[in-house]
Parts: structure tokens; sequence; C-alpha cells
């Protein structure tokens, strides 16, 4: 490839030859390129000028903008030859180069390079390899592969690489020769984050130029070929997304394919047991679940759902229990920083705490310990709007925007006053049934209207909603009251003695239920969440208890069978009766009541004593052991576990206590107006309407609140406040990382881009300073012109 003439700044054309022999003489070195000689023919070749123009190359701009603005293709020159004419004057020269340029190329630009820069040039190949990476993905800047070293180590699988053979024998010379190209093979492992790499040493090398989407001839470069793991995604704007999604779905199996569309089309409405089948599976990641949650329509049922899925996967599959423990972390702690970030503005607009969603996280706060949304400042606003001025969430969130306290719309009965209607009228079931157990036990119409009072109480709780409020056990104490009065409305009904027994339980079961209702209190509602849930601690603890119990009481009914035993715990039989009477007391003292001369235990063969002696021998073992177990050990691990729950629930308590409040407030809100048992009629209802949606498996909870306009205006108004809202969890969480420990490759990474953001500077500076030269003359131009104008116009009149 020859290279003829360049035209300077003046306009004037010099030969290539000369023009570049006088750079180097003039800006690189003196007498470091040969002069130029005459061409022994068409494939003239001088080896001297291409050993000296290696640290000197030509470049040409690849492009002004894209990925390759201000990047330079290199132009390695092999000859400086005299024209035929010009070997005798010497004035004028050409270049010959193994790269070609375009005839009226501008801006070729003579560059220098050391040894040492061809090393540090690697940092350019990363950065580059880490956009190319990052686009190809589509993934955000939260999921760069710049990240860390383990991020871009996950998604290269090799790499195939061209580095120019001038560069490599530039490395290679001198003494240092050997140690250079050591240091050049580890930072090019450090570049493909120590993934296997071949590289070849051409003389010519092609890349690709993304700026233009097509591979270029050059010299003095070096080039990357990275294979990875995950196939990129391109965007081809001539086809549909529909289409461009089918070619990557049609390459799983049917069951694989079925699920993947359901979960494309329906979001947080997907099955996710088909779901976590294929995830099990390894045919669909978690990282890419945790993508697909941003982008979802509904981005909190979408990370609610799969925070359970990977909840119950943890549950299934113990030996990646913590993987999917830390899927379903990611997903809990999203819905906590996407509420965070959501003003209460967008809130509204994007309707994202609508009464299902509501629902769902305060259900799954209790069963997969979500509580970071359902404690979070917004939520518990709304909560506590709806609590004391609008049972409706929308209408709550409204308010709270208005700032208007409820003023604008009074509720007379709010969920708030609805359960304290419902808990003094609980509170006079209590009463009445005390005053009839102590005064009018024979009363058989005021039992029965105990029992109709139980009975709506029953019935309410089987109406509410499932919200974690009530439990199981509550549901079971209702019914255990119930079934409870009947009875004893029966049995006095029938002449007969009130069962004291039932009286007595159900009593304690009313006080229950009243500590119950009052977990809502502010200050009381701590305290009696600490204590239910030592109550379930002490219940774990008494079913060890009684194992052990259990164990002791079956040894010594083998050990004394058909022998009677005497106390003599008073006795004096030796000192050592003064020792355990010390140390324990006289209780554990027994002997057997009878001497018995046989042999017929294996401690009586083995010790030679009789059974009478091995009995009683055997009998202390096994009392001091049953007292070393039960009294000592296990009531030290029961007051060990009382401080270790107190502890734990000192730090949670608010936690669950906004969660049970939150649980409260969404029963409360469907209760009847009036109290028990005027609402039994409602509450027989409202349980049969349950029993009916749930036979029929309705899904108008699902619904509830996403079919209320299918206006297309309303639901872009809807998404746009998503999109507003996850835009702003992207920030807090980029300030969130950028609070943490800087890598070195972080840092490497932004020293590269520093360095090439000072080379455009510069290149524009230049650029500049050449428009004011330019703009300087065509002034001096205009002005001349304009000078003689009238000159000319004088002459023609």
């Amino acid at each position: 490839r020859v290279i003829h003439t360049l035209r300077v700044t003046d306009g004037n054309e010099v030969g290539a030859g000369t023009l570049y022999h006088k750079w180097c003489e003039d800006m690189i070195q003196k007498k470091l390129m040969p002069t130029p000689m005459k061409a022994d023919g068409p494939g003239a070749f001088n080896p001297a000028v291409l050993a000296a123009s290696t640290a000197c190359p030509l470049g040409v701009a690849v492009a002004r903008d894209g990925d390759d603005a201000y990047d330079y293709r290199m132009m390695h020159p092999s000859g400086i030859y005299w024209y035929t004419d010009q070997e005798e004057k010497q004035e004028s020269a050409y270049l010959k180069n193994f790269a070609s340029v375009e005839t009226g190329k501008t801006d070729v630009v003579l560059f220098k390079a050391r040894r040492g820069d061809l090393l540090h040039r690697l940092s350019k190949l990363k950065e580059q390899l880490v956009t190319q990476i990052d686009q190809a993905s589509g993934g955000s800047s939260l999921e760069s592969v710049a990240l860390s070293p383990d991020a871009l180590r996950a998604r290269v699988s090799g790499v195939l690489m061209v580095y120019c053979a001038g560069c490599f024998m530039a490395i290679s010379s001198g003494k240092d020769g050997a140690e250079q190209m050591r240091r050049l093979t580890v930072m090019l492992s450090n570049c493909f984050a120590g993934r296997p790499f071949m590289a070849y040493h051409p003389f010519g090398e092609q890349g690709f130029f993304p700026s233009k989407q097509v591979n270029g001839h050059s010299n003095l470069m070096f080039s990357a070929l990275v294979f990875s793991k995950d196939p990129a995604f391109e965007v081809d704007e001539t086809r549909s997304f529909a289409e461009m999604l089918s070619q990557i779905i049609n390459m799983y199996d049917e069951t694989e394919q079925a699920v993947l569309r359901q979960l494309l089309v329906k979001g947080e409405d997907a099955d996710f047991d088909l779901l976590s089948y294929i995830t099990r599976a390894c045919m669909v990641s978690p990282d890419l679940l945790k993508s697909i949650t941003p982008c979802s329509g509904r981005p909190l049922p979408f990370a609610l759902n799969s925070a359970q899925m990977f909840h119950m996967m943890a549950r299934k599959f113990p030996l990646k229990a913590k993987e999917y423990n830390a899927a379903s972390m990611w997903f809990k702690d999203f819905c906590r920083d996407f509420i965070n970030a959501a003003p209460l503005q967008l809130l509204a607009q994007s309707s994202c705490l609508q009464y299902s969603t509501l629902r769902m996280a305060v259900l799954l706060a209790m069963k997969i310990d979500s509580k970071g949304l359902v404690a979070s400042n917004h939520f518990q606003e709304v909560m506590e709007k709806v609590w004391n001025a609008s049972p409706d969430p929308d209408e709550a969130i409204q308010l709270l925007l208005t700032d208007t306290g409820g003023t604008s719309r009074t509720v007379m009965f709010t969920p708030m006053v609805r359960h304290y209607m419902n808990l003094a009228s609980y509170g006079v079931l209590t009463a009445l049934q005390f005053w009839t157990s102590q005064y009018h036990s024979s009363n058989h119409f005021l039992w029965n209207l105990v029992f109709m009072w139980s009975l709506s109480n029953m019935f309410q709780t089987l109406a509410s909603p499932t919200t974690g409020y009530f439990s199981l056990a509550s549901m079971l104490d209702d019914v255990i009251l119930v079934v409870s009065h009947f009875i004893i409305f029966y049995k006095v009904l029938m002449g007969g003695e009130v069962p004291r027994d039932l009286d007595a339980v159900t009593m304690i079961l009313h006080f229950g239920n009243l500590t119950k209702g009052l977990i809502v209190h502010p200050k009381m509602g701590p305290l009696i969440i600490m204590v239910l849930t030592m109550i379930g601690d002490i219940t774990q603890f008494a079913v060890l208890m009684a194992f052990f119990v259990a164990c002791f009481y079956c040894s010594l009914n083998a050990l004394f069978r058909g022998v009677p035993g005497v106390y003599v715990g008073e006795q004096w039989l030796s000192p050592s009766t003064l020792l355990v009477n010390a140390i324990w007391g006289p209780q554990v003292l027994w002997m057997t009541a009878h001497e018995d001369t046989a042999r017929t235990l294996f401690m009586s063969e083995v010790l030679g004593m009789n059974d009478s002696s091995a009995i009683d021998t055997m009998g202390a073992i096994i009392v001091a052991l049953s007292v070393l177990c039960i009294p000592i050990m296990l009531l030290n691990l029961l007051i060990a576990i009382m401080a270790s729950t107190y502890a734990a629930l000192s730090l949670d308590v608010d936690a669950e206590y906004k969660r049970s409040f939150a649980s409260c407030v969404l029963v409360a809100r469907e209760l009847p107006c009036l109290p028990m048992p005027l609402s039994l009629p409602q509450d027989i209802a409202r349980c049969a309407s349950r029993v009916y949606v749930v036979l029929l498996r309705s899904h108008s909870a699902k619904t509830e609140g996403s079919g209320a306009s299918l206006d297309v205006d309303v639901k872009l108004k809807e998404q746009l406040a998503v999109g507003q809202i996850v835009s702003n969890w992207e920030a807090q969480c980029s300030i969130e990382k950028f609070k943490g420990m800087v890598t070195i490759e972080q840092v490497e990474r932004m020293r590269t881009q520093s360095d090439s953001l000072q080379d455009r500077i510069h290149v524009l500076y230049s650029a500049l300073l050449n428009l004011v030269e330019r703009q300087d003359k065509m002034e001096v131009n205009l002005a001349q012109m304009i000078s003689k104008q009238p000159m000319n116009a004088t002459k023609h009149n």
C-alpha cells in the first residue's frame, strides 16, 4: 500500500515519505528514521524503516462518535522511497505501508510509543471488553462485570487473541525481553479474569469496529474474540419484540416454553410452582428473575412471589438452601428498598399499594419473614391512614397526599372503631359468662346468649381474610369455645350442672383472645408479642422435657417391675444420706422394701451382689441422671432460651409489631359495622361467601383493584410512575455500592477512563485551535474581498 502525497494545513501537497521522515526527525528522534532511498522494484521492503517505525506509526481516526470515537487505526510504514523523477533531485518521496488508507482521508496522525506503552494499553482493551459484554447482556450499571473480577470471570469462557508481531518483537527485544513477555502474559490473563486464552502474532491484524459494524485491517494493534457463557441478545429494530423473544424461548422444551411465555405475559400472576421446577433444573437462573423484577409491570408482587418461591425451594432442597435463601433475601431487600425509594406521589400514580399487594406483603411477612416491606415508613403510613381514616387503601394514599387528616371525608366506622367495638363486645362476653357462672349458673337463657355470642365470634374469625392475624391455633380456640358453650347450654337446658372444667377452660381462652385484641396497642403490643413468642418457646421446651420424662419413667418402671419401694430419705443409713440431703434433698432417697437374695440382674452376676442391692444401685444412678438432665440441664436450657429470645425480640419486636398491626388493620377493614352478637347474620354470610370462593377457586382476590379501568392512558401513567420508582431504586443501589470498598479493578478502570477522556479533550482542543485558525483566515480573505469590491465597481462604471 502506497501513500503518495499528504496535504498539510496550509493546503499544499507534500510527498508522504518526505513529510513522514521530517516528522520523525523533528518530533520523535534525530536520525531515528532512515533517509529515503531508491526502490528496487514493486515489492521493495526496507527492514530498517520497518524496525524504526514500530515506535512511531501513523494513525487514521476510526470514527467521530460511538464506541470508536477518537480511536485510531494504525499503519506500519515499511519503506520511504524516491519518486522515479526525484531520484536525482531527492526532493519528494512516497511512503509504503502494510495497511491502506482511503484517498482524501483526513487527520493522518503521527504516533509515538515506548515499550511500556504497549503493555499499559491493555487496560483500554479490558475497558472495551467490559463495555461490550455489558451492552450485549443488556444489564444495568448495577450488574456490570466491572464491579468485581468474579463477575467478569462468570461471563467469560475463553478468548482468542490477535497480537501484532511487530509489537511482540518490540516487547521481546532487549535483555529483559523474557520478563516483558511474562508481564504481557500476566496482564492479558488479568484482562480476561484468569480465563484461558490463546494468542497468535501475525503481521497485519483484523479487528471489529463497533461504530461501522465491520472488520478492519490495520497494523501494530491487538484484538480479542471473547466467548461468553451467556448468549448476547441484540435488538433488531426490523422485527417485533415478540419475534425476538420467541427465537430465544423456542430453544427450550415445551414445558419450559409454556412457563417462560406465561412469565413474560402474566408476570406476577404466573405459575411460580412450575417456575420453581425449571429454576431447580437450572433452565432459569435467579439472576434472570432479578433482572426481570425491575422490568415487571408490578414489581412488588413479582418480587414477593419470587421470594416465596425461593424460600420454599430452600426448604425442599437443603443442599442448595444457601443459594436459594440468598436469592430469597435479595427479593425481600428489593421490596423494602423499592418502597423506600418511592415518593408518595409516585406510589399513588403507580398503584403499587393496592389491597391485593398489601395483603400479600402482610401474609408473606409472617410466612417467609419478609418484614422489611411491611415495616417501611410508607407502608405503615398507609396502614395508619386506613386504620383511622378510610378502609380503602387508594383513598388513604390520597388523604396522605392532601394531608387532610381524613377531614375531607368522614368515615364513622373506621377499621379502628370496628376493631375496638368488637374487642369491647368480647369483653362484655367474658364478663357475662363470669356473672352467669357465679350467680345464675342454672339460667339457660343466659347460657344460650353466651353460646350465640361465641358462635358469632367464631364465624367472624372464619370469615376474616388470611393476613396472619388469626392463626390456626386461634381458629381452634374459637371452635373449642363454641363446642364448650354448646355443651354447657345443653347440660343446663336438660336440668344438669354446669361442667366446671369447661367453664374454667373457656375463661382462660376468653382472656387469651382479649390479650390478642390488644396487640395493636402501641405500648402494650410489643410486650404482648414478646410474651406470646416466649410461650411458643416454652411449648417447644415442654415437648423436649416430656421426652426426657418419658425416658426416665420407662426406665424406672422397667427397673422396679414387681419390686415395691420404700422411702428412706429421713432415715440415717450412712454419711451418704447426709450428703444427698445437703446437695439436693431427701426426696430422691428410695430403696427396695424387701431383701432379695437372688442374682437375676446382670449387675448382680458381674459385681457379686444380690438383686436388692443391684436394684438400689441402678436406681440411684438413674435418679441421679434424671436430676442432672431434667431439673438442672433442661431448666438452664429454658433460661438460656428465654434470654436468647428476649435479646432477639428486642431487636425485631418493632418490625413484628408493625406486621401484627398491618394484619389487624386488613382484618378490621372488613368487620361488620355492628358488634357481636348482632353481626351474626352478616358474619355467617361472609363466611359462606368465603367458602364459596375457595371451593370455586375464584381469582377475584387476585384481580381486585387491577381491572378497575382499562384506559390505556391510565395504564401508561401507572407504568411511567413505576419506571420512575425503579430509577430511584437503581440510583439508591448505586449510591450504596459507591459507599463500599473500592477494588483495584475499579480504580484501574477509572484511571483508564480518565486517561481516555483526557486524550479526547486534547484532540478536541486541537480541533478547536484549527477551527480558530481557519476562521481567522476566512475573516482575512473576506476582508480582502470586501476591500476589492468597491474598486472593481468604480472601474466598471
